[in-house]
């Protein structure tokens, strides 16, 4: 049985996947317990991945540390700078330091791809250097740096936009908001054009990624992009999101755009070495994604 430890499982990502785990033993290291129903071969510590004495002793006897905890998004990371730092750098540098010091066999990291930075090739590669531009993707970047100078076997996973209920915990991302506003038939608010091109991908596709790569041992230090490969407009996903509304529900709301100005760059990922790690990515168009989360929304929180 494969012994893992994973950090952030109280989380959007880290609760939606421990509901799709296998037969694994898991201990989670976090400071809130996840809120879901737990596995028998599930064990809780709460605490914190800064804490080393603590770290050292749960990466003892650990086959895999599955790395899910940080400070995410650019403008939480903006209004908390050094608890950033302290979680997204000092956390991982503890962690990766205790997993070496006790022969963990892998160590798969959740990083991003706003390490990218505003670079204007797209689509973003993994052969692309790190040029981040803002403390989300300088966090990460630096924590990509030191695991990958390490002699631990890893995985780098650049997440693009999660979207999706999993778990049931609230992720206030832009297509939440917009489903939100759209139940409750207030206008979709799209600030500045709405032309800005971003990658986004359901939360079950990014379970499944994850467990394909956590069992496949010869994934072995690289670094991959998670995404769908499909660029959308937030205007298009406004349409996306305004249509399936009225085709559902019969209900019409208007998308409109507040005098707010927004300077935003296109970001997209290339999932090409994804897609030849681990297959299919994407089970579902956007479009029925979208379908399938108004029905989960109206169910939880209607």
């Amino acid at each position: 049985m494969l012994r893992v430890l994973m950090t952030g499982a109280g989380g959007y990502l880290g609760s939606s996947l421990l509901a799709r785990l296998p037969d694994w033993n898991i201990t989670a290291l976090g400071t809130e317990k996840p809120g879901i129903i737990l596995p028998d071969n599930f064990t809780f510590i709460k605490g914190s991945i800064t804490d080393d004495q603590l770290v050292y002793e749960l990466t003892k006897n650990i086959d895999l540390v599955l790395h899910l905890a940080a400070v995410k998004g650019s403008e939480q990371c903006r209004e908390k700078p050094l608890e950033t730092i302290e979680i997204n750098v000092w956390g991982t540098h503890t962690l990766l330091k205790n997993a070496l010091l006790n022969n963990v066999q892998r160590f798969i990291f959740a990083s991003t791809y706003w390490v990218y930075g505003g670079t204007n090739e797209l689509p973003f590669k993994e052969s692309m250097p790190a040029r981040p531009d803002e403390l989300y993707g300088i966090s990460k970047a630096v924590s990509e740096m030191e695991i990958t100078g390490s002699d631990i076997d890893y995985v780098i996973l650049r997440f693009t936009n999660i979207f999706g209920l999993g778990s049931g915990i609230k992720h206030e991302d832009v297509v939440f908001n917009f489903i939100k506003s759209a139940v409750e038939r207030k206008p979709l608010n799209v600030f500045g054009e709405g032309t800005q091109k971003l990658d986004f991908i359901e939360i079950g596709d990014v379970c499944n990624c994850l467990l394909r790569i956590s069992q496949n041992k010869e994934i072995s230090r690289r670094i991959l992009n998670v995404g769908s490969g499909r660029p959308v407009t937030i205007n298009e996903l406004a349409e996306i999101i305004k249509l399936t509304l009225y085709n559902e529900y019969q209900t019409e709301v208007p998308i409109v755009h507040p005098p707010f100005q927004v300077k935003a760059d296109d970001k997209w990922v290339s999932i090409v070495e994804l897609e030849n790690k681990t297959g299919t990515v994407i089970e579902e168009a956007l479009e029925q994604s979208i379908k399938k989360f108004f029905r989960d929304y109206k169910e939880k929180y209607c």
